[in-house]
């Protein structure tokens, strides 16, 4: 079987690609615009989930679609709300459009955003809600929660099964972007302020990448992930903002300062995810703690700086 990954050069993409290939033929189509470097041992083509062409040879022969392809970041999506919306709504039609009739699957990476401003031990039945118009930070998750409709709207009429994953803050070695984690241990390594924005009070669940990637391969050709939405997160590794940048400083052993400064978005207060659904259903239970997580981290990033 091949699997096709779109945006699959990219962190999650790209751990989910070295997995795979050990199973599958894996092919990963992404435009590198961040200069990653793609896994080895999976066909590569580089091109633009917004372009026909591309798409169109990208999905010859392709069993599973998984698509993760799109904007994302805060800050990113502040800065750039109509590009996040053209990429994420348009470009997630345009991956259904072009999908070949042999397509057994599609796996969408959606966001743990759709729960909005509020979400502790959030499940997968919970309304979604977005903020006003004119609060960019929204954006991203309008585009998101579209996304999700159309997936369902597309499988439903062409009888395709279809697996939607929310992702809660996912972290670990090869995290580009703009993770809190990454950059606070970035920081802390290279002796710089860690900076964080607000008041430090707001709490995240914090998911190892392995974990997510466990709970996503647990999806790939299993039944009991048909036409199914599942958090993907690790609700017993939470921590608030400045907890989590003083724990870096330790783990670390930095002397670096911690920096305040205003945020310019809305906040999320509290974000943690009830993964009850996918221990039923998948058999799967996050494994990795958040000091273990932070440490394994730490050394990696710490190996390539040296």
């Amino acid at each position: 079987m091949r699997v096709l990954i779109t945006g699959g050069a990219g962190f999650i993409g790209s751990a989910l690609a070295k997995a795979l290939r050990s199973i599958y033929d894996v092919r990963i189509l992404d435009d590198f615009h961040r200069g990653q470097t793609p896994p080895d041992g999976v066909e590569v083509m580089q091109g633009n989930i917004l372009e026909w062409r591309g798409l169109g040879w990208a999905m010859r022969d392709v069993d599973i679609v998984i698509h993760a392809a799109a904007i994302a970041g805060v800050g990113t999506v502040v800065n750039n709300p109509y590009r996040t919306l053209k990429v994420n709504m348009t470009g997630t039609q345009m991956v259904l459009d072009a999908m070949s009739t042999c397509a057994k699957q599609v796996i969408y990476f959606s966001t743990s955003e759709v729960y909005g401003p509020r979400c502790y031990k959030a499940s997968e039945d919970d309304v979604t809600t977005q903020g006003p118009i004119g609060q960019p930070r929204w954006v991203y998750a309008t585009s998101k929660i579209a996304g999700e409709h159309l997936v369902h709207g597309y499988c439903v009429e062409a009888d395709i099964p279809y697996t939607i994953i929310r992702p809660f803050n996912v972290y670990g070695p090869g995290q580009i972007g703009e993770g809190a984690i990454h950059w606070f241990v970035k920081n802390a390594l290279a002796g710089k302020p860690l900076t964080v924005h607000g008041d430090g009070t707001p709490i995240r669940s914090w998911c190892y990448i392995s974990d997510c990637v466990d709970t996503v391969m647990a999806c790939v050709d299993n039944p009991k992930a048909d036409d199914q939405i599942f958090n993907v997160g690790n609700p017993y590794a939470t921590m608030s903002t400045l907890n989590l940048a003083e724990t870096v400083l330790r783990l670390t052993g930095s002397s670096s300062e911690i920096q305040f400064a205003e945020i310019a978005y809305p906040e999320i207060d509290i974000r943690v995810p009830d993964v009850s659904k996918s221990i039923l259903l998948l058999g799967n239970t996050p494994k990795v703690g958040l000091e273990d997580g932070l440490t394994w981290t730490i050394e990696a990033m710490r190996s390539c700086a040296s």
